[in-house]
Parts: structure tokens; C-alpha cells; sequence
């Protein structure tokens, strides 16, 4: 039985405008999807995000005859883009990331940050190339490094400044969840002069998940927040759990604060040592103290024997 369109009444052709709409609408939905999922993850990203802040200024009116004055409000809303938020962002830290190189050769081993000034952080992967290490910042300018802690389930390495007078640029890590989906970038080449954005794909505890293209991560690598604050660190340990893992805010941190426990520990046992010679210097005090009494008692006995002696010759004398 076929049916005539122009047969139709008002509420069927309504009807059928609606099917078709919903039928449109699901293939559209399909096609974008399947798009997106296609796309590479190496595309530039353009950042629509729109934050919006109201900025209130008092202002005094003019004054006038009423012994009262008034105040007025003003508000005025500012718009900020995430992209310029994390153009801002690439241009302050890009002078605070730091690179560990080779003190012979000058080659780039991988980045690194403080949180200290005194301190810095790394892969701890460098290690086993046996190097003798440096610290460079953006000015070109280098420190020698000492090891201090490395290893561990994330594979980060922790060393200090030899010259204890260098004060290093410092990083601010965040301390806010991190979100799926939420807005990050990195530095991708050991001049700092190309970054890629990507966004967090995984946020497990153990380790934070980027679309960031492998071939692109180097060792240590950061990623940041549209702040500038770190969120995670590229380890051979991260690495091998997934190419695209990274170690988050939270656990470098708590590894940075290791320093202050090896401090007290080698505080306490330079005390116990102390406390040990201290020991031995009164044993020995009270050894010759004791050997000093003995011979003062036998120098008392030997006088009384010599007394018993003489007495003892004059009786026999009489």
C-alpha cells in the first residue's frame, strides 16, 4: 500500500519532519566522531575556551554639598583565552626548565627542574650512561651535580648543586587534581624553542596519560597546566609502563622531600658518632682516674709496710 505525501495531514507531515531530523542529526553525530577518532594526534589544537572574571573598582564619587560621600561600583568583565594563558605560560617557564648535559662532550642528556634552588630533578635513566653530569640553565650557564637519591617505582633522580652559593630558577608543582581532557603542554626539543599541546588522557595514580606523539618525548620531559604549573615528568620507569606516561606532581614531590629525611639522618649518625667518641673520652677519663687511685692506694700501702717494717727492727734492737 503505497501512500501520497500530499495525502499526508498536518500532524503526519510534522511527524515525518521529525523522523528525519532525528535520523539527520544521528548520522551527523556518527561522521564527527568517527572523524575525530581518525584524526592525528600531532594537529594543532585550537584553544576555544573562553574564562571570564569580573573585576570590581570602587570609586569615590564627586564631592558635592551632602556631608556623606558616596561610592560607586564598577564592574567590568575581562575575557581571557586559554591559548594566552598558555602562550604566557611557555614564555615564563621557559626560562625555568633546566637541562642536564654532559660536562665532557656538552650533549644534552635530558631536562630537569628545582623546586628548591638547591636541588633538581631528573630521569634517573641518565645514570647508567656513567657521565659526569652538569646542570645548565636558560642562560647557558652550568653547575656540576652530586647524586643525592635515585631510583625508586618512578624512576626519578634527585641531586644537589655543588657550589652551595648557585641558586637555581624554580618551578611551581600543582597541587589540584588533575582532569581528563584538561589542557596541557610540553617542551619538545632540548633548545626549548618548540612545544606541543595535548590534553591528559589518563589520570591513574600511578601515572598521568598524554596524546603527546612518542616520537617527540625525551627523557624528563614536563608537562604543564594552562598555569605554568608542572604536572608530570617523563622516566624511563614511566616510559616503559606506557610511552605516553608520565610521573605526576604529587609523586615528585614527595621524592624531592626525601633530601630533608637524608639530612636528618646523617645529622643523627654524625650525633651518634660524636656521642660515641664522647663515650670512649669518659671511659678513658674514668679508666685513668681509677688507674691513678689504685696507685695512690698502693703507694699508701707501701709506706705502711715500710712503717710496720722500721717499728718492728727498733723493737728487736731493745
Amino acid at each position: 500500500m503505497s501512500i501520497d505525501i500530499e495525502d499526508l495531514n498536518k500532524s503526519q507531515i510534522i511527524l515525518l519532519t521529525l523522523l528525519v531530523s532525528f535520523v539527520t542529526s544521528i548520522a551527523t553525530g556518527i561522521v564527527t566522531v568517527s572523524l575525530m577518532q581518525k584524526a592525528p594526534k600531532d594537529v594543532v589544537r585550537v584553544m576555544q575556551k573562553v574564562v571570564e572574571r569580573t573585576v570590581e573598582k570602587v570609586e569615590s564619587a564627586k564631592p558635592s554639598s551632602d556631608p556623606k560621600p558616596t561610592e560607586k561600583i564598577i564592574e567590568k568583565t575581562i575575557v581571557v583565552k586559554e591559548g594566552d594563558l598558555i602562550a604566557q605560560a611557555i614564555a615564563e617557564n621557559r626560562n625555568k626548565v633546566l637541562k642536564i648535559i654532559d660536562k665532557d662532550s656538552g650533549q644534552f642528556l635530558a631536562f630537569a627542574i628545582s623546586l628548591d634552588g638547591a636541588h633538581i630533578l631528573s630521569d634517573a635513566n641518565l645514570l647508567a650512561k656513567g657521565q659526569s653530569l652538569q646542570v645548565q640553565n636558560a642562560k647557558g650557564e652550568r653547575q656540576d651535580i652530586e647524586l643525592v637519591k635515585s631510583g625508586g617505582a618512578r624512576g626519578l633522580a634527585l641531586f644537589k648543586v655543588s657550589d652551595p652559593a648557585a641558586k637555581l630558577p624554580t618551578v611551581e608543582p600543582s597541587d589540584a587534581s588533575v582532569q581528563l581532557g584538561q589542557s596541557i603542554f610540553a617542551f619538545v626539543s632540548p633548545a626549548l624553542d618548540k612545544v606541543t599541546q595535548a590534553i591528559v588522557s589518563s589520570n591513574e595514580d600511578s601515572f598521568l596519560l598524554a596524546d603527546i606523539d612518542v616520537a617527540a618525548i625525551l627523557p624528563g620531559m614536563l608537562i604543564f597546566n594552562s598555569n605554568g604549573q608542572v604536572l608530570g615528568m617523563s622516566t624511563e620507569a614511566s616510559r616503559q609502563t606506557d610511552p605516553q606516561a608520565f610521573v605526576g606532581a604529587s609523586a615528585i614531590q614527595a621524592f624531592e622531600s626525601t633530601k630533608d629525611q637524608e639530612a636528618n639522618d646523617a645529622t643523627n649518625t654524625q650525633n651518634d658518632q660524636d656521642e660515641g667518641q664522647g663515650a670512649d673520652n669518659t671511659n678513658a677519663s674514668s679508666s685513668a682516674n681509677t688507674k691513678s687511685s689504685s696507685e695512690q692506694a698502693a703507694s699508701a700501702a707501701d709506706a705502711l709496710d715500710d712503717g710496720s717494717d722500721t717499728k718492728t727492727d727498733s723493737g728487736s734492737s731493745n
